[in-house]
């Protein structure tokens, strides 16, 4: 990139910071971009606070995730500035709340999870952190369970009466309360969608496909298909499959939705030669219809 001769006093000084970055492995194509959706980092202070916040969140990454090249490291770190810069904030509140987390068993590539997923959490206050965690515990999740990190990101993205709201919308289709609650703790990022995009998917699972709720029950990862891409194309295929009679004998919708899409085509399309035109545009018409 080459920057034109400043213009002020400003322009000058924030030469620096610019050049930073660039070290830092922020791509010269991608710099501008990066600095206009993030103007504050060129108004705070390189020394005070860019460079200590930044390099503390690096060298997290660093003891984290050991085998990373340094590539790989200034990736992640590129992309947790660009979607939430004011992350950096103050150094004292970043090193607290990863100290914290760190006493709650969140080490290692659950802590990179969250600083790439959800950094926001490292900028509130220790208190506000604290209340989440105890929220957490209160919900079932157990701190030295792989789980725990994904119920934090999961109560940080719904206030106790959305959740509460969620837990209702279950309930309606006659889930009890307890299975709401085994249900997040089996699948917690299930809650961060919509109460629309939850409701279509129970509706679809129930009253199209006609299955038990204890199938959505026991598992609760279908509910986090993708509609459009996923659940109606390979539904739509599944039904010229059974009307042309062309296997004896189905997995379950459930297993189906598990399979990569290379897996599907090759079940369910390719491997039937006379009807795969047929079976292809099955599936693909549903998605240019959407």
């Amino acid at each position: 990139m080459v920057f034109q001769t400043p213009k002020s006093d400003h322009c000058f000084k924030s030469i620096p910071k610019l050049v930073y970055f660039q070290e830092l492995g922020v791509p010269s194509p991608h710099l501008a971009k990066f600095i206009s959706k993030n103007p504050m980092l060129l108004s705070s202070s390189l020394d005070k606070k860019l460079k200590s916040g930044i390099e503390l969140m690096k060298k997290v990454l660093e003891l984290n995730r050991p085998d990373s090249g340094k590539c790989d490291i200034n990736d992640d770190l590129f992309r947790i500035l660009s979607r939430y810069s004011f992350v950096i904030g103050e150094k004292s509140t970043l090193l607290s709340n990863i100290k914290y987390l760190e006493s709650c068993g969140i080490v290692g590539s659950q802590l990179i999870m969250l600083l790439k997923n959800d950094p926001r959490l490292f900028s509130v206050s220790e208190t506000k952190l604290k209340k989440l965690i105890s929220r957490v515990t209160e919900l079932g999740f157990a701190m030295d369970s792989r789980m725990f990190v994904h119920g934090v990101l999961a109560c940080y993205g719904n206030s106790a009466e959305t959740l509460k709201k969620k837990y209702n919308l279950f309930q309606s289709f006659g889930f009890t309360e307890c299975e709401c609650k085994q249900m997040l703790i089996k699948a917690p990022i299930l809650f961060k969608s919509s109460e629309a995009r939850l409701r279509r998917g129970i509706e679809f699972f129930l009253s199209t496909l006609k299955l038990n709720k204890s199938v959505i029950f026991g598992s609760p990862y279908c509910l986090m298909c993708s509609m459009e891409k996923r659940i109606l194309p390979r539904h739509r295929v599944v039904q010229v499959v059974k009307s042309k009679r062309l296997v004896k004998k189905l997995p379950s919708m459930t297993s189906i939705l598990r399979w990569t899409d290379q897996k599907f085509t090759e079940k369910y399309i390719l491997r039937f030669e006379d009807d795969a035109e047929e079976l292809m545009l099955a599936y693909e018409g549903h998605l240019s219809e959407s």
